[in-house]
């Protein structure tokens, strides 16, 4: 088990390798994860240097928050109070605009012992920051374990007033793959998120058979039939919300080769194929759209709880890989 940590126009990346070959590397910008290596092969799509990083305007593999997804014309209700947030998107609020989380300088420290290693990325919020009530206190907890080929990530928040918080990390994943192509979804999942055309939750339905993947199938099967629901999707960019079950795996995502295996508390999970593209370069692929899956656990906005002044919020997702054998 190693570490070892440097820094880029003053923010640090650390990287942690285990004895079983799984190798992440951690950034003080945005709390993210910049790359996961699985077996010496990429598992994430990572930028190829850390200029395009900084210069993406993208949220791959950073913490979002306060609020991810998208508010409806940026209007936050708390008991009887509104809050007015920033309108970044065709006049409503995603991923809680220029506040957002993956793009803030986050302190940090690592805690090492014999079964693992965690890197604690911490941030303070003011109340009112990005018009969100609450000066909010956040912890960012990353494990990687000796033995064992997975990623814990814990995200702990606790605020002074009553508000609203819903994180994730905005991780792409490729698998060692140049696109989606090859891949292979499962989500735990029999209801979805019906959105309007501009993606803005509207409505939990049953998901139709056609974008469903409670039964396992290949992510190109229906991927421009996906894109007729919200005419602004252009592929898959919905939520789907979790049976409550006792299923541990509530994700699994595979290739000919690799495997992950998503286990979580949070209620649902957004995935997005890539739909748009962009002409920056990553380590996986030259193509320009469709090279990855975001796989981003997370719970529904429409059904959002207030975090009560001085309680905690606590979410986990653990990341899993695992090699077949061919």
């Amino acid at each position: 088990m190693e570490y070892r940590e440097e820094k880029y126009k003053n923010y640090a990346f650390i990287t942690i390798k285990n004895d079983a070959n799984l190798k992440v590397t951690l950034s003080s910008f945005g709390a993210s994860i910049y790359s996961i290596y699985f077996d010496d092969k990429i598992m994430t799509l990572t930028h190829k240097n850390y200029d395009d990083f900084f210069a993406f305007g993208q949220n791959h593999g950073k913490i979002m928050g306060r609020i991810t997804n998208r508010i409806k014309d940026g209007i936050l209700t708390i008991g009887n109070e509104r809050y007015q947030l920033e309108k970044n998107e065709l006049g409503n609020c995603l991923h809680s605009g220029h506040a957002c989380f993956g793009f803030k300088k986050f302190d940090y420290h690592i805690e090492e012992s014999d079964e693992d290693i965690k890197v604690i990325f911490h941030y303070f919020s003011a109340d009112l920051e990005g018009g969100f009530p609450g000066n909010l206190d956040i912890n960012i907890i990353y494990t990687l374990y000796r033995e064992n080929n997975k990623l814990l990530l814990e995200i702990k928040a606790k605020s002074d007033k009553d508000t609203k918080v819903n994180f994730t990390n905005h991780l792409f994943l490729c698998l060692n793959e140049e696109d989606i192509n090859n891949m292979t979804l499962y989500i735990d999942a029999k209801e979805y998120v019906h959105p309007l055309d501009n993606l803005v939750p509207n409505k939990i339905e049953l998901t139709p058979d056609f974008i469903s993947f409670y039964k396992a199938k290949q992510i190109k099967n229906d991927l421009l039939k996906a894109s007729t629901i919200a005419k602004n999707a252009l592929g898959y960019d919905y939520h789907y919300i979790f049976c409550l079950d006792d299923i541990k795996d509530k994700v699994i995502l595979s290739t000919d080769n690799y495997e992950l295996r998503i286990q979580t508390n949070f209620s649902g999970i957004q995935i997005y194929t890539d739909n748009y593209g962009d002409d920056f370069a990553f380590i996986s692929t030259n193509k320009k759209v469709y090279r990855g899956i975001a796989l981003e656990p997370e719970d529904c906005n429409l059904s959002l709880d207030i975090l009560k002044a001085n309680e905690e919020y606590i979410r986990f997702i653990d990341y899993s890989f695992i090699k077949k054998e061919v």
